[in-house]
């Protein structure tokens, strides 16, 4: 008789082994944990030559993958069609014509949330059931070794890991274009939507114009155009109301090409009241500065596909937030340079010239210049000889201005010279004025092209703007949030790696609990089995949330990955040690 002196068994009749051994079947062995080989001399010894028991893996991978589908399926139609996943995005202004269109779109993200648990159910309930049925003790008394048996949950934890890997990756990213795309294709019922809406339609650049209408009419040949009749507006400067009123018709034109999307809009009849003067005005036409259209979805790091997060760790400066403080910064270089020229110019002789296409002025200084505080310099007992096309003329005062105007491009910015207490005119009949103001005159194109050469490294490390403690403020505020964005790159790739390689290590780890907890303790398995799920999610969670922290960076990262090592840790002390016995 063979007698398996580890797993405690009282005696194997050795011809029902045999017998088994010759047919194929098994092949036993002495420890009960895999197919070595006899090294009795006996000429009955059991024959070793037994094929690998694909039959058993067949078996095995059919009962998980009918469980897993059926759990799938329901819990997919009990998140996606109970409306879960369309309150986590916030499905607010979509026609009921476009919500049952868009349940298309949000069957990845139910996936991606379903398939993980459905494969830790399957897991525990098959290989609970097959120990009940006391199919495993047949298994090991035959000599199989119980973590080959394993191999289908390792395909399944594999699928499922895959899957999730995906779904988070590649396919929720590109549903949640789909969603911006499919909502901006129908302008005019996204229009329609919000301005019936309690906050309204949001429109404006500097200052934001909050727009209700009562009427939204489309115009079939041109999809991008709406206009709205009866419309009352506010424009908000920061969180004060400055002024309100209504418009009689609003045009507004959708500008779908343009990164990102953009709408421009032209108010007729226009009345309003400005709080600031405290008088009502009316006008027959007004423009409203050309505005950036909100997106359905916002666009955040956690929405974007693996490889635009490489591309970002790359690159981060290209990132929206970080690239919209890089052009104002490249703007305020720029009017710096240009007014640094001009005082380099009065330093050195206390002669300057400032021209454009239509003028040109010669400036001369006989007192020593004042430093440039912000956008501006001061000079004292200053000539300024100016030639126009409407003639020559001199100009002295006994002080004046250098300064440099704003603009939403580089292009639109200009030097503006102001002089106080000025005499026109050299002679004694020459007329004195409070103050003059010249120009602005256009940036010096070549200043413009050298500036656009110019990378994002330099200018964040070069020397322009050295002395101007706004400027300075602009640059620690863009490595501030160059640094968020990295953290935050990093903590999102960290975190989908980690939650997809996480489905794998807790499923193994709930089939071997479902052995462990057979029978009817096959639901308490797959409860116990929640309590390391939960523990990896709350530390995948948190490890993020301190990845995004300059402080606690490093310990995030730590923590994302520490929760797996620890399941890791568990599951080869259930596999090993536990099951075993």
């Amino acid at each position: 008789p063979f007698v398996d002196r580890h797993c405690k068994q009282a005696r194997f009749p050795y011809d029902l082994a045999a017998s088994m051994g010759k047919v194929g079947w098994f092949r036993p062995c002495r420890r009960g944990l895999g197919w070595t080989s006899s090294h009795d001399s006996s000429d009955e010894r059991i024959p070793h030559n037994m094929p690998f028991p694909w039959t058993l893996q067949r078996y095995i991978l059919r009962e998980l993958t009918k469980t897993f589908l059926l759990a799938a399926v329901g819990l997919m139609a009990l998140v996606g069609l109970g409306g879960g996943v369309m309150n986590m995005i916030k499905l607010g202004g979509v026609s009921p014509g476009q919500l049952l269109r868009l349940m298309a779109l949000v069957l990845p993200l139910s996936a991606a949330l379903t398939l993980p648990i459905a494969a830790l159910f399957s897991a525990t309930s098959t290989y609970g059931r097959i120990s009940s049925d006391n199919e495993f003790v047949a298994c090991r008394a035959s000599g199989i070794n119980l973590h080959i048996l394993f191999l289908p949950t390792i395909a399944l934890s594999v699928f499922a890991a895959g899957a999730s890997f995906g779904l988070t990756n590649f396919v929720i990213p590109r549903m949640v274009q789909n969603l911006n795309e499919f909502v901006g294709s129908d302008f005019s019922a996204m229009i329609e939507q919000r301005v019936s809406g309690p906050r309204g339609l949001t429109l404006g650049g500097k200052n934001t114009y909050r727009v209700y209408a009562d009427r939204c009419l489309s115009v079939a040949d041109e999809p991008n155009r709406v206009t709205l009749e009866r419309v009352a507006w506010v424009e908000v400067e920061q969180r004060d109301w400055i002024r309100y009123g209504t418009f009689r018709q609003l045009h507004l034109l959708f500008h779908p090409t343009e990164t990102p999307p953009r709408v421009s809009a032209v108010a007729v009849g226009v009345s309003w009241y400005d709080r600031k003067v405290g008088r009502f005005f009316e006008n027959e036409r007004q423009s409203i500065a050309s505005s950036q259209m909100s997106s359905f979805v916002p666009s955040k790091i956690k929405f974007l596909n693996l490889t635009e997060l490489f591309h970002y760790l790359d690159h981060p400066t290209e990132w929206h937030k970080v690239r919209e403080r890089m052009a104002s910064l490249r703007i305020d270089s720029g009017r710096l340079e240009a007014l640094r020229e001009v005082w380099d110019d009065l330093a050195a002789d206390n002669t300057a010239t400032i021209s454009d296409a239509n003028s040109s002025m010669t400036i001369r200084s006989e007192d020593d210049l004042q430093a440039i505080k912000g956008d501006s310099f001061q000079l004292g007992r200053v000539t300024i000889d100016e030639r126009g096309t409407e003639g020559r003329r001199n100009i002295t005062a006994e002080r004046a201005r250098i300064a440099v105007t704003g603009g939403d491009d580089l292009a639109q910015c200009g030097l503006r010279i102001e002089i106080f207490n000025a005499r026109v005119g050299g002679d004694p009949r020459a007329f004195v004025r409070g103050k003059i103001v010249l120009g602005p005159f256009a940036i010096d194109s070549a200043l413009i092209e050298r500036l656009h050469a110019r990378s994002d490294e330099e200018l964040l490390t070069g020397a322009a703007g050295v002395g101007s403690q706004r400027f300075e403020k602009q640059r620690e505020n863009i490595l501030a949030e160059t640094g968020e964005t990295l953290r935050r790159v990093i903590g999102a790739i960290n975190e989908r790696l980690a939650s997809s390689l996480s489905v794998f290590v807790l499923v193994i780890l709930a089939a071997a609990l479902g052995i462990v907890f057979r029978g009817s303790q096959v639901t308490a398995a797959f409860g116990i089995s929640f309590v390391p799920a939960l523990f990896v999610i709350v530390a995948i969670v948190m490890g993020r949330q301190m990845a995004q922290n300059e402080g606690t960076h490093t310990l995030g990262l730590l923590l994302i990955w520490g929760g797996i090592v620890l399941v890791t840790a568990l599951d080869g002390w259930v596999l090993l040690r536990v099951l075993r016995r």
